[in-house]
Parts: structure tokens; C-alpha cells; sequence
């Protein structure tokens, strides 16, 4: 299982992400940024890929 949290990327916010591969973690990442963290979506990784949004979190995801 493989997990992230928002406060690995330095945002006060409790979220915790779990899945089982980093393609699935960066599709619930990025629909809980679209909900819960809007104005950092539409301004930051509104027009990342996938794949730069994975290189992003990837230091931060941990293998539980």
C-alpha cells in the first residue's frame, strides 16, 4: 500500500492518501486537490501531467 499525506508537500491539511500502485495515489491526490485545495490546483498543477505530478510526490509516498 502505498500512502501520502498533504503535509508531506507542506499543506495544513489532514488528508491521507492510500492505494496500491502511484498511478492510482495520483489520481486520488489530484481529485482531492480539486476539492479541498482548489486555488493550488488552478494555480500550480492545474496543467501538470500525470507523470510531473507523480515526480512530485513520489519522495514523499511511503510503502506501508
Amino acid at each position: 500500500m502505498k500512502t501520502l499525506t498533504c503535509k508531506d508537500i507542506g499543506m495544513d491539511c489532514p488528508w491521507v492518501g492510500r492505494a496500491e500502485t502511484i498511478d492510482e495515489l495520483v489520481k486520488i491526490f489530484k481529485e482531492h486537490l480539486m476539492e479541498a485545495h482548489k486555488e493550488k490546483w488552478d494555480k500550480e498543477m492545474k496543467n501538470m501531467s500525470d507523470k510531473e505530478i507523480q515526480k512530485m510526490i513520489k519522495p514523499h509516498v511511503r510503502d506501508e
